[in-house]
């Protein structure tokens, strides 16, 4: 009626057609308006096709694309399930793999901590054995500085005894012989030797001992050289006018005796104090020496602390023939491991004075540069040769001769040095070998080596 054409498709149960009666059909219809000339519509114009057969292949078609699809999805997530249960047993036995991965790498973690605490253990034991293998070297040294003052106090104590015997003998006869005046004269003659601290060598005394003799002539006091003599004993070098009431008394020789001897007591007291504060340096330094730190934890030290307890054992050797120089400036103190460092300082200082077979001169130097602490060791022996510099270093290399040396000195002062986050550095010629080491101030070992 609008003039237009229509075409749509229906199904119809009964259709008729040429062929007779159809049923159940799908049918296209379409519709077309028949136009006169006027443009009136006369009638319409109509054409059915049937398109059941297509119809039907046309859902055959889509049902079996939906069969394929849907056999190809649950294709597809049968794949997939598979892939995804082998994916999870893959990853059950890689966390299988990594945990036990995990727990050898902790069973190796912890194998390596034993066996870095049994090669601390070794080398602490390897260091305590070159202190006492060079303690051992020292043992005669030692022995003899200890005897020293020993025979200082024993001497000083007999001379104090016979002293004391002898003066308490003669003192009464102060006050029988002298007078007030006599005897505040006889004690400023004992005042003046005992605070007189003046130490004469035999040579610079015997010129002094004529100059007083030639006094007393000139005063004509008897024995005059006698008299002299106990003068220079009582520490009266120049003038004796001061002890004149004494020198022209008739008991001379007797109140010079008393005063002799009871200087002798204070004399043999301060000789007594300074042998006993000698013996005490000496065990003090051994006791430090051969300490060994058993809690392994870095303490605060000053690195000459340990210079000069090493010092004071190879005392006997030094005092010979060499030359000490020490150049320490002002340095703070450090953390570190004192004891290990003193093992340092022992071989470095005992390998100087055997290059230098006792005799030259060994320079000690510790000083601040910058952010660490420089000590360097130097000594005028013989030198490290050139083909050798570059193994003195690797452990068990050593020039000694057998039963003089484990070749390990080095290396452990190395290691040591290492340990302590710092280096070790030489230069050698004849004459002039210097050993350099080079400590952290602000480092604390214990932190930066876990």
């Amino acid at each position: 009626m609008a003039g237009k054409v229509k075409t749509e498709l229906d199904h119809r149960d009964n259709f008729k057609a040429i062929k007779g009666q159809i049923a159940d059909r799908k049918l296209l219809s379409s519709y077309v308006p028949i136009v006169d000339d006027a443009g009136e519509i006369e009638g319409v114009f109509e054409l059915y096709n049937d398109v059941t057969p297509l119809i039907s292949k046309i859902s055959r078609t889509q049902l079996q694309i939906t069969l394929i699809v849907g056999l190809t999805l649950g294709l597809l997530y049968l794949i997939l399930l598979i892939l995804v249960s082998r994916a999870n047993k893959l990853i059950k036995a890689q966390q299988i793999a990594l945990q036990k991965s995990q727990q050898q790498s902790q069973k190796k973690a912890k194998a390596l901590q034993q066996t870095i605490a049994k090669l601390r253990q070794t080398q602490s034991q390897l260091v305590q054995q070159e202190k006492m293998a060079a303690l051992g070297q020292l043992v005669a040294g030692v022995a003899h500085e200890i005897n020293t003052p020993l025979g200082a106090i024993q001497a000083s104590a007999g001379n104090t005894d016979k002293a004391v015997r002898e003066s308490i003998r003669q003192l009464p006869l102060l006050n029988k012989y002298l007078n007030e005046s006599e005897q505040n004269c006889f004690f400023q003659l004992v005042d003046n030797a005992i605070d007189n601290d003046s130490l004469l060598t035999s040579a610079e005394k015997r010129p002094l001992k004529r100059k007083l003799n030639k006094q007393l002539q000139e005063l004509e006091i008897a024995k005059s050289r006698q008299i002299a003599d106990t003068l220079i004993d009582l520490k009266v070098y120049s003038s004796v006018s001061s002890f004149l009431p004494l020198l022209t008394h008739s008991e001379v020789s007797s109140i010079l005796k008393v005063a002799y001897d009871l200087t002798r007591l204070v004399t043999n007291n301060c000789n007594i104090q300074m042998a006993v504060d000698r013996a005490s340096k000496i065990v003090y330094a051994l006791k430090n020496y051969v300490r060994q730190d058993l809690t392994g934890e870095p303490q605060l030290a000053l690195v000459t602390d340990g210079i000069e307890t090493v010092l004071q054992i190879y005392h006997n050797q030094i005092k010979r023939d060499i030359e000490l120089v020490r150049q320490y400036q002002t340095i703070p103190e450090i953390w570190c491991y004192p004891d290990e460092l003193m093992q340092v300082w022992t071989n470095l200082i005992h390998n100087a004075i055997q290059a230098m077979e006792e005799v030259g001169t060994l320079t000690i130097t510790a000083e601040q540069i910058g952010d660490r602490i420089k000590v360097s060791i130097a000594d005028t022996g013989s030198g490290i040769p050139p083909e050798i510099q570059d193994r003195i270093f690797d452990a068990f290399y050593t020039t000694k001769p057998a039963g003089e040396g484990s070749g390990l000195g080095l290396h452990i002062i190395q290691e040591i040095i290492e340990k302590h986050n710092g280096s070790i550095e030489f230069t050698s010629q004849p004459q002039n070998t210097i050993f350099s080491i080079w400590l952290p101030i602000n480092s604390d070992p214990s932190k930066t080596n876990n």
